[in-house]
């Protein structure tokens, strides 16, 4: 079984390979017979081409031959944008007999007007397989497609495919991942960082000043004893001197180093959803900042109270929906053989 995946780019937002890389690791332990082969989805979106530039993008993800068995689309798809990105390779995939898996998939703003254009794209390339990362998104697609699951964010199994490495002469320290929003003041001395249950937090967010505070001075390199590294999960569309402002900023286009910084760390806080996910699912307490719908995917696995305090995940639980999620898509991808 040969499965194309072009998997979301990564220089926009490193927190994409996290669930890019778990997608592909539960599609390859579902099923013995699989053969992944990875490209890039359209570059366009990653550059924010717009206008008399757009024509001259080239989408190579439109270019694939019938021997392809299946292709994979995975991630927060589901937004207005959904027929200009996506539609022109569903209309290839079909028209050569390619089957259409969409994994891990989201929404964006999730209001009606975004849910009817979407299902009116699925309703002319229905997916053999949709599973989905919340409860939401299932409900208001997986009646259209032939197999559907309600599955959790492949964004969990980080501590499957990475098993990282021991950094002890660092420790300890936390990592602040503030992209979008103004890094908090960081006040540890009253969090239980070394229990099982982290419940405790001092860490207080103030008043969102974008453009006074675009470039942060003073920042801390440590805090009550630990030091404070800065992961920065976007670096296009940025100059440098915005990447490298605040001490201990860590920047990178491939995903390794940031999951074993959130493997090793003893506590993240940050408004980049996939920071916190990719934290709990090491172990690890986390501290998300966030107004959006996109972390529909943390009820899914009962881990909400992150966006309300320092909090450590059930792992346990996520085992548990990792494994039965992995049994269906395996009972589901044997009708290939």
């Amino acid at each position: 079984m040969k499965i194309l995946y072009p998997s979301s780019h990564w220089a926009t937002n490193i927190g994409n390979p996290f669930f890019n890389l778990g997608a592909m690791d539960l599609l390859a332990s579902s099923h013995s017979n699989i053969e992944i082969i990875q490209t890039d989805l359209f570059g366009a979106k990653c550059f924010d081409l717009k206008g008399r530039y757009l024509k001259n993008a080239f989408n190579y993800t439109e270019w694939f031959d019938s021997d392809i068995d299946a292709i994979v689309f995975s991630g927060p798809m589901f937004d207005k944008n959904f027929s200009d990105l996506f539609e022109p390779m569903f209309r290839v995939a079909q028209k050569r007999g390619v089957k259409i898996i969409l994994l891990t998939t989201g929404g964006i703003e999730y209001t009606d007007d975004e849910v009817t254009h979407c299902r009116s794209v699925l309703r002319k390339y229905p997916p053999f397989i949709l599973t989905t990362r919340d409860r939401d998104t299932y409900e208001n697609y997986g009646d259209l497609a032939e197999h559907s699951y309600d599955g959790i964010c492949t964004a969990w199994f980080v501590n499957d495919f990475y098993s990282g490495y021991s950094s002890g002469s660092l420790s300890p320290y936390v990592t602040s991942c503030f992209d979008i929003t103004s890094e908090p003041s960081l006040n540890l001395r009253n969090i239980e960082i070394g229990s099982d249950n982290v419940v405790n937090s001092e860490v207080k967010h103030g008043t969102f000043q974008k453009v006074k505070r675009l470039f942060q001075t003073g920042l801390p390199s440590e805090v009550d004893g630990f030091r404070v590294i800065r992961p920065i999960h976007c670096c296009v569309k940025r100059v440098n001197r915005q990447l490298f402002f605040k001490p201990n900023s860590f920047v990178s286009q491939t995903p390794f180093g940031f999951l074993n910084l959130y493997r090793n760390t003893s506590l993240t806080v940050t408004d980049r959803l996939h920071a916190a996910v990719a934290t709990m699912a090491f172990g690890n307490p986390a501290r998300l900042y966030i107004s959006s719908k996109r972390p529909k995917l943390l009820e899914r696995v009962g881990a909400s109270e992150v966006l309300k305090t320092v909090y450590r995940a059930d792992n346990e639980l996520i085992d548990l929906e990792k494994g039965k999620y992995k049994s269906w898509l395996g009972q589901v991808l044997s009708e290939f053989d």
